[in-house]
């Protein structure tokens, strides 16, 4: 089954570099399963790599994102009493990551604050 294409030709690389390294953590000095390591096994340890890696990338993105976000403010221009960093939890399709995102009450509002823009999620939002 043939993919499109759609990481830049540096990325690729980097990938590939990235798992010739982790082959060589794996199996040790050479890179090579055990004669008798079944496929299913290379697979399974394959698929375990790459979803660790997709977590990473997810949350290292995330939490980037979310350090971009001020909760000093609420949108109607009053100053958030206690603005403060709350944990956000997400189960994702290769598993739980998590970041802090800001947050504030608005004393004028009367109710909670996160920021709503840029927020982690579609940018059509």
């Amino acid at each position: 089954m043939a993919e499109k294409e759609i990481l830049p030709a540096s990325l690729r690389i980097l990938v590939q570099e990235a798992a010739e390294k982790a082959v060589s953590e794996l199996y040790g000095p050479g890179g090579a399963p055990a004669i008798g390591t079944l496929f299913s096994q290379i697979e399974d340890m394959g698929v375990q790599v790459g979803d660790a890696v997709a977590r990473a990338i997810v949350q290292q993105a995330v939490e980037r994102q979310a350090g971009k976000m001020h909760a000093e403010t609420c949108r109607c221009g009053e100053p958030l009493d206690d603005p403060t960093l709350e944990p956000h939890l997400l189960t994702t399709r290769r598993g739980d990551i998590g970041w802090n995102e800001p947050t504030g009450y608005c004393p004028r509002c009367r109710r909670a604050f996160f920021p709503s823009e840029p927020s982690a999620g579609p940018a059509d939002r």
